[in-house]
């Protein structure tokens, strides 16, 4: 399932139990969204500490590595960002 999709479907969710005004779907939205950046920014900066702590002796590994968790996140932001 597509990040957008998760999105939406977890809004709607939310209206249908909460009970919440479905004209609410597009503030719950972007609350979403925010939670989704502000949790992969944490997640991103865990997993960069978790590779350079593992891989302090192998520094180009751990250069490599921390590249590579950088451009999946640059993904993932511009995947949020176009959810607007």
């Amino acid at each position: 399932m597509s990040i957008k999709r998760l999105v939406n479907k977890t809004a709607r969710d939310i209206i249908s139990v909460s009970g919440a005004d479905a004209s609410k779907e597009g503030i719950i939205t972007e609350v979403i969204q925010t939670v989704f950046l502000d949790v992969m920014k944490k997640t991103d900066i865990s997993c960069v500490d978790a590779v350079n702590l593992c891989c302090s002796p192998d520094q180009d590994l751990a250069h490599k590595i921390a590249e590579q968790l950088k451009q999946k996140e640059e993904l993932l932001i511009s995947s949020l960002m176009s959810l607007r």
